[in-house]
């Protein structure tokens, strides 16, 4: 048997963000979840690169990025792009692979993954990107280029069921 050596880390963290916050954090093993309306301010990009670092720290062969887009969602600020920008230069030696889950349907979600994959293939990557629809397809595309390979698919239920949890607390963006 082949087992993946694990860090002694919460299964699940929920680091702070203000009440009513304009995203929200969910850290499940090596994978960050990062809910963004994309109305966060410059500062709170800084923030969440300190994060993605720190969780780096405990996962040495690299972590995920998932981030949701809710259906609420508006395009980012001009200093909310430049703070995404620089969290993308800062993390780049850590990512293993990025995910965007665009949530809804219609005109506006259809429109949202569209942009999304022409970022994708216009702006060079240092990792894999993928542009999804469900969190199910997020995590089955996402955990296999993590430490672990092929064999985190086994992973997918119980990440499903522990992310969206956790962002069915109080004040922040729910689950679709």
């Amino acid at each position: 048997m082949n087992f993946v050596s694990r860090p002694a880390v919460p299964e699940t963290r929920f680091p702070v963000a203000p009440s009513g916050s304009p995203y929200s954090i969910v850290i499940w093993r090596d994978v960050f979840v990062l809910v963004d309306t994309g109305r966060a301010p410059f500062v709170a990009y800084e923030l969440m690169t300190r994060r993605i670092l720190a969780l780096a720290s405990a996962y040495p062969q690299g972590i995920a990025l998932l981030i949701i887009v809710p259906e609420d969602a508006t395009p980012p600020s001009k200093e909310a792009r430049r703070g995404i920008e620089q969290a993308i230069a800062q993390t780049k030696e850590v990512v293993r692979c990025l995910c965007w889950l665009v949530e809804g349907k219609g005109f506006q979600a259809g429109m949202a993954r569209a942009v999304l994959n022409g970022i994708r293939l216009f702006r060079r990557y240092e990792y894999p990107t993928n542009v999804s629809v469900s969190l199910q397809q997020s995590l089955a595309w996402l955990l296999p280029h993590l430490a672990g390979g092929v064999g985190r698919l086994a992973d997918v239920p119980i990440a499903m069921h522990l992310i969206t949890r956790e962002r069915g607390h109080e004040g922040l963006p729910k689950a679709v």
